[in-house]
C-alpha cells in the first residue's frame, strides 16, 4: 500500500461505548480524587510555588486556587471566594481551607518567567509521554497533527496613568504580540499548538510566541520537539490558511514534512476560481507561492493547488463545519500529487477527506477556551499558567474518555475535579467513602461553583 493510500486507511477500532451515567447516581470522592491526582501533582511537581513571606499555605494549596480558576471558568479571586463558600457547605473535616487569590498570585510572581514556562512544558511533556506509553496513539495508524495558533486577548489603557503618552503599548506588555484590531485590542498572548487527530485527541505541544518570532521558525521547532516527544515521525500536518505563505512552505519542504494547508482567498486564488468557474474541481501541480514582497531573488516554493466546489462535497456526503456553510470553493495547498490513473475529482476528494480530520479537532480547540479561567491581571505568567492548565485539563478529559469510554461532558469532569480538590486535598481515611450527589434535585455544593467573572 502506498504512503498516500495508507494515510486514507482508517482502521481505528470502534470506540467502547457505555450507557450514559445516570445524573442521579452518586459518584465517590475516590473517583474524583483519581482525576484530580492526574492534574494537580503533575503541575505542582514541576512548578513548586514558593511560600510567600508570612504565608501559612503550602505550594499545593496555592496551585489549587489557580487550578480551580480554570475549572470554574472564573477569576482566581472568584475561585477563592467560592472555595470558602463550599467549605461552609461541606461536612466537617471534608474540605481544606484554601488561600486567597492574592497569596496564590504572589507565589507565582516570585518565580522567574523562564522557570514558569519550563515547569509547565515539563508537566505537559510528562503527561504526553505517559499517555503515549499507554497506547493512546495507534501504532498501526499514521500520525496526523492539526496545528493552530490561539490568541489570549489583553486589554489595557492606551495612555496609562503616570506614564508618558508616547509610550508604546508593546512596552507595557513586552511579551504580547500584535493581533487584529477589530477584536477590540491590538495585543494578545499567542500560542502554537499541535493536536493529534487519531486515537485520543491530545494536545501534544504548546509553544508561546514571543514578539517578532516567525511562524516558520516556530513550526520547525515545534515539529522537532513533537517528534522527539512522541518517538515517531509525523506523517501529515494539517493547518489553516494562516500558514499560506512562501516562507512556511519552504520550511516544511526543507524539513520533509507532508502537509495540507488551507489556501487563503487572496487575489491570485480568486482569479483562479473565476477562471475555473465552469468546473467542479481543478488540480494545479507546481503552483508557485509568491514570496512576501515579490522579491526577484527570493526562493519560491512550488506545491499542488487543489480546488473543489461545495456541490461535490454535498454529493458524496462530506459534512463541513457550520462556519463554512457559505463557502462555495474549498482550496488547499499540499505536497500530495495525483496517483497514476486517479482523476482530479478523486484526488481532490482524497485531500478533503484528510483535511476533514482537522475540522473534527476544532471541538478540542474550543475545549481549551472552556477550561480556561478569567483574570484581571495582565501579567504574562498568569496567562501562561492558565492556558497550560486548560490544555492539561483538556488532555485529562480526553484520556478519561479514551480509557473508559464515558460520555461525560467537560463541565461534568470539571465539577468532579473541583470536588476532589475541595473535599480531598488534605482529608484522610473516610473521605473515600463520602459520596457527592450530582443531581439538580439534591442540595449540591456544586451550586456554589456556578457563574464566572468577566475578563478585562
Amino acid at each position: 500500500m502506498s504512503h498516500h493510500c495508507r494515510l486514507l486507511a482508517r482502521t481505528d477500532p470502534e470506540p467502547r461505548r457505555r450507557p450514559r451515567p445516570d445524573p442521579d447516581d452518586p459518584l465517590s470522592i475516590a473517583e474524583c480524587r483519581q482525576l484530580a491526582h492526574a492534574t494537580l501533582p503533575l503541575v505542582e511537581e514541576h512548578l513548586p510555588l514558593p511560600r510567600p513571606l508570612g504565608a501559612i499555605y503550602s505550594s499545593q494549596e496555592c496551585m489549587a486556587v489557580l487550578l480551580l480558576s480554570d475549572l470554574e471558568r472564573t477569576s482566581p479571586e472568584g475561585a477563592a471566594r467560592r472555595a470558602h463558600l463550599v467549605r461552609q457547605l461541606a461536612p466537617s473535616g471534608h474540605a481544606s481551607f484554601l488561600p486567597s487569590a492574592d497569596t496564590s498570585l504572589a507565589a507565582l510572581h516570585v518565580l522567574p518567567t523562564a522557570q514558569v514556562e519550563a515547569g509547565l512544558q515539563a508537566a505537559l511533556h510528562d503527561q504526553v509521554t505517559h499517555a503515549v506509553a499507554q497506547g493512546v496513539l495507534p501504532a498501526d495508524q499514521p500520525l496526523i497533527l492539526a496545528g493552530d495558533c490561539h490568541d489570549i486577548l489583553t486589554y489595557h489603557r492606551k495612555k496609562p496613568r503616570r506614564v508618558p503618552a508616547k509610550l508604546r503599548p508593546s512596552r507595557a506588555l513586552p511579551l504580547a504580540v500584535g493581533t487584529k484590531p477589530e477584536l477590540g485590542t491590538t495585543l494578545a498572548y499567542r500560542f502554537l499548538t499541535f493536536q493529534t487527530t487519531r486515537g485520543a485527541p491530545l494536545t501534544v505541544h504548546v509553544d508561546p510566541f514571543l514578539p517578532l518570532e516567525s511562524l516558520p521558525a516556530k513550526l520547525t521547532r515545534g515539529l522537532d520537539i513533537t517528534e522527539a516527544r512522541l518517538s515517531r515521525s509525523i506523517d501529515l500536518l494539517l493547518y489553516d490558511a494562516g500558514a499560506h505563505s512562501n516562507e512556511v512552505l519552504l520550511a516544511l519542504q526543507r524539513r520533509g514534512t507532508p502537509f495540507i494547508i488551507r489556501a487563503s482567498q487572496n487575489s491570485r486564488i480568486a482569479a483562479l476560481l473565476r477562471e475555473h468557474a465552469g468546473l467542479c474541481c481543478f488540480v494545479l501541480p507546481d503552483f508557485p507561492v509568491l514570496a512576501k514582497g515579490n522579491r526577484a531573488d527570493a526562493p519560491i516554493a512550488t506545491t499542488t493547488l487543489v480546488g473543489l466546489k461545495r456541490e461535490v462535497l454535498d454529493e458524496v456526503g462530506i459534512d463541513t463545519p457550520h462556519t463554512e456553510r457559505d463557502v462555495r470553493w474549498f482550496t488547499f495547498l499540499t505536497h500530495l500529487t495525483p496517483e497514476a490513473g486517479e482523476s482530479d475529482r478523486d484526488f481532490a476528494l482524497r485531500v478533503v477527506r484528510l483535511y476533514k480530520e482537522r475540522w473534527c479537532v476544532e471541538t478540542g480547540y474550543r475545549g481549551h477556551e472552556e477550561l480556561r479561567g478569567f483574570t484581571h491581571a495582565l501579567h504574562y505568567d498568569v496567562r501562561l499558567l492558565q492556558y497550560f492548565l486548560a490544555v492539561i485539563l483538556s488532555n485529562v478529559w480526553a484520556l478519561q474518555r479514551w480509557k473508559d469510554g464515558e460520555t461525560w461532558t467537560k463541565r461534568t469532569v470539571a465539577e468532579f475535579l473541583a470536588f476532589a480538590l475541595l473535599f480531598g486535598l488534605h482529608a484522610e481515611g473516610g473521605v473515600a467513602r463520602h459520596e457527592v450527589q450530582v443531581s439538580s434535585r439534591a442540595v449540591d455544593p456544586a451550586m456554589a461553583l456556578g457563574g464566572g467573572d468577566q475578563e478585562t
